[in-house]
């Protein structure tokens, strides 16, 4: 039996500047979003953000990859984590 005086703690995992990553058969991944460009296509296909919808084409799907690379690169964050701008 969960003790009454759980909670769950502020972080990362429930900022509203947090964008969680979700793709089947794998662990959720969070992304920073604070002081940040608009956010490209991730990839997901749970979240519906595939690169290419509706026909493969490798010229729009690398493209697509790159900026999700570029963009996620250095804003990946702990979930349990938290800093001076959680909101």
């Amino acid at each position: 039996m969960i003790p009454e005086t759980y909670k769950i703690q502020n972080g990362c995992h429930n900022c509203k500047k947090v964008f969680k990553f979700c793709d089947y058969e794998s662990e959720p991944e969070f992304y920073c979003t604070f002081k940040a460009t608009k956010r490209p296509l991730c990839g997901s296909l749970v979240l519906e953000e595939i690169f290419c919808p509706k026909k493969f084409n490798a010229k729009l799907y690398d493209k697509r990859y790159a900026a999700w690379t570029k963009w996620s690169e250095g804003r990946e964050v702990n979930p349990a984590g938290i800093c001076e701008n959680y909101r």
